[in-house]
């Protein structure tokens, strides 16, 4: 796996999946607002700045790949359950968000990296409306957003 994945759902289900080696078939079992694959131009780290990106936008804060939210899974695989407070305030964010979204993520990882990620001159509106979408899906489920990643 390369770039990472989002889920809606929960974390411990999410995390038997990927223990049990089927999270290809949860994967496919997912409805479009309950996943998006980020592509393996992003790093499972630029995480971190999209985090500052929605910060900014909302004034609510993350915390991303704290220890009780995290479980390293087989070999190097890790889930991450975002913020509960962090992924309701995302899900305010209206659909037409989704080009500022991706120039403020872009200045932050230029920010935090001195230069733009390898995504920055690529088309991703679809891939930043899906992940609203999500956010929207997991704030009305009361569910978890979870990122899953390979090292």
């Amino acid at each position: 796996m390369q770039g990472f994945d989002l889920f809606v759902g929960s974390f411990d289900e999410i995390c038997r999946s990927c223990a049990e080696g089927v999270l290809d078939d949860y994967r496919e079992g997912q409805p479009d607002d309950h996943h998006v694959a980020f592509p393996p131009s992003f790093s499972p780290s630029h995480i971190l700045q999209l985090g500052a990106a929605v910060t900014s936008l909302t004034g609510v804060e993350g915390d991303f790949g704290n220890d009780s939210d995290r479980r390293e899974l087989e070999g190097c695989l890790f889930a991450d359950r975002l913020t509960a407070a962090w992924v309701l305030a995302t899900s305010a964010l209206p659909f037409d968000v989704a080009e500022e979204l991706k120039t403020r993520w872009t200045a932050a990882c230029v920010a935090d990296e001195g230069e733009e990620p390898p995504w920055a001159q690529e088309a991703h509106r679809e891939v930043l409306v899906r992940f609203l979408a999500l956010c929207k899906a997991a704030a009305r489920e009361k569910s978890d957003l979870v990122m899953v990643w390979e090292l």
